[in-house]
């Protein structure tokens, strides 16, 4: 413990110095927005109305706050405002949505790109951060889903297995990023009981990378058109994880 602290204070100096910007100072401020974040991203790509429209509310309230105290944080980093910029369009659009008689599947669309925004602030600022890990298996996870998607081994063609093939060695890459960042419960403001559920969806989604490797390799078509589609549920349930349910009774 003592050495994890003591690196990562080394860390926060040495990006201090280089920038005049302390990561610690924003990151517990970022895992309480995802709390919010990713309950209205997933209820909205769920369409369930009246909890989207309550998530949305409760989502542009906890960025308006964060907006408020770290907008002007990082005068070193020239793309931060623009960013800040970024998200707070995309929150207003998806308010703007979930208020309307339009689907809230819209406002979950609005949404999808924040976390890819947020994601690259941090990375240009070193802020260590698991849920970028999530963000970054996402696209490849979600290639892959859609090449088998409502396909059978009948249905599934050449050119869905091609594009399969292609996509799990950058999952696969970005998996073992995940794998290798240690989740600290803690930091993320998990209890024991979901840090441990967590931990066992990462051991879960791993075999099923696995699974799908296997099906590849034994060129049987039902077998990947039915392991490319499980490579998604275990991995939605670990990045709602994250996330607070509670105030919408889940």
């Amino acid at each position: 413990m003592k050495r994890k602290l003591f690196v990562t204070s080394l860390i926060t100096l040495a990006t201090l110095l280089l920038t005049g910007f302390a990561p610690g100072d924003i990151r517990q401020d970022m895992v309480k927005l995802d709390k919010v974040y990713i309950a209205a991203l997933a209820l909205t790509s769920q369409g369930k109305i009246a909890e989207s429209r309550k998530a949305v509310g409760a989502l542009q309230k906890e960025w308006q706050a964060f907006k408020d105290r770290h907008y002007n944080g990082n005068s070193q980093d020239v793309q931060w405002k623009k960013d800040f910029d970024h998200v707070n369009k995309m929150v207003d659009e998806a308010l703007k949505i979930a208020a309307s008689e339009r689907k809230v599947t819209e406002a979950h669309e609005a949404l999808e790109h924040v976390r890819e925004v947020l994601m690259k602030l941090r990375q240009r600022n070193r802020i260590d951060y698991f849920i970028d890990g999530l963000t970054a298996f996402h696209e490849p996870m979600e290639a892959i889903v859609l090449a088998a998607k409502d396909k059978t081994g009948e249905t599934l063609a050449g050119a869905d297995i091609a594009r399969i093939r292609t996509m799990l060695p950058q999952a696969e890459q970005a998996w073992q990023r995940v794998a290798a960042a240690k989740l600290d419960g803690d930091d993320y403001l998990l209890t024991p009981a979901q840090t441990e559920d967590a931990r066992k969806l990462m051991s879960m989604e791993r075999a099923s990378l696995a699974a799908l490797q296997d099906a590849l390799n034994a060129g049987d078509k039902a077998r990947i058109a039915q392991a490319a589609a499980a490579i998604k549920p275990n991995f939605a349930k670990l990045f709602m994880t994250f996330g607070d349910f509670k105030p919408y009774g889940a």
